[in-house]
């Protein structure tokens, strides 16, 4: 029984990375050269986000989700639930995540 359960889990699991992978290719390419040039973004906090000049990158402080590009409505979300069916996403969160923590935690305490 429990190796049923394993091999399920297992098939669903590498079935959700290639459908991700299939589906969010393009996204994930451009979230990855957008984080390579975060750190020459100049960032504005205002009430409940920060975003660059041109609101392009928005980190929503209420639920620490980004707005990665919304010309081509780049979007990672934080929801535990739909990390499982994306993990990519989940790792992208985090490393804006991360990122946004550590450069901008200075504007969020003004």
């Amino acid at each position: 029984m429990i190796v049923l359960l394993l091999t399920i889990f297992f098939i669903w699991f590498t079935t959700s990375i290639i459908c991700t992978l299939l589906i969010r290719i393009k996204d994930y390419s451009e979230m990855s050269k957008i984080y390579k040039n975060l750190k020459i973004e100049d960032f504005q906090a205002r009430v409940l986000l920060v975003r660059n000049k041109d609101c392009s990158i928005v980190w929503y402080l209420e639920n620490n989700s980004f707005c990665i590009n919304d010309k081509k409505r780049i979007y990672i979300h934080n929801d535990k639930f739909l990390f499982l069916f994306l993990p990519l996403d989940y790792y992208w969160w985090l490393k804006y995540k991360n990122w946004f923590q550590t450069n901008c935690s200075e504007l969020i305490k003004e």
